[in-house]
């Protein structure tokens, strides 16, 4: 989120100053660094073979246990 810079201007019709006038400055331009010497000369070899890395099988089930109600044979609902 981005604050508003209090500043301080001068209507040049009527002389008027104000002041703490809440101003946005324009975002930056973003910054653009030339390419390293390394990635111009072709240093970095690139393979054409696809790199595949297994991963460990992990069982999706969860072992949980059911509830289920309670029959009594007391006759105390009845």
């Amino acid at each position: 989120l981005r604050q508003p810079t209090l500043t301080t201007w001068i209507d040049s019709k009527d002389v008027i100053a104000y002041i703490d006038v809440p101003a946005f400055s324009p975002p930056a331009p973003p910054v653009q660094t030339p390419p390293s010497l390394e990635w111009m000369s072709g240093s970095f070899l690139i393979s054409s073979a696809p790199s595949i890395v297994p991963s460990p099988m992990i069982s999706l089930t969860v072992p949980s246990s059911i509830a289920t109600p309670a029959t009594t044979e007391t006759g105390i609902f009845d």
